[in-house]
């Protein structure tokens, strides 16, 4: 007669599969984010890092918008 609780083959197949399900899980996220983002050779300007100039600026340094600071939440 088999005994009523589990045994250490059956909780190692479980783990295997929870592990094998996540795994899964991390490759369909991270193909997810790699189709959301836009790829760089697709055409699209790169951001330049900050504090350097572009050579035409959307706007005159006296319209750029700054962030203003509210209250601490």
């Amino acid at each position: 007669m088999p005994s009523p609780g589990i045994s250490f083959g059956d909780l190692a197949v479980f783990i295997a599969a929870l592990v094998i399900v996540a795994v899964f899980l991390m490759a369909v996220r991270s193909f997810i984010k790699r189709v959301e983002t836009p790829d760089e050779s697709a055409g699209l300007p790169r951001q330049l890092p900050q504090g350097t100039r572009a050579e035409k600026s959307p706007m005159p340094a006296s319209q750029k918008i700054t962030p203003s600071h509210s209250a601490p939440g």
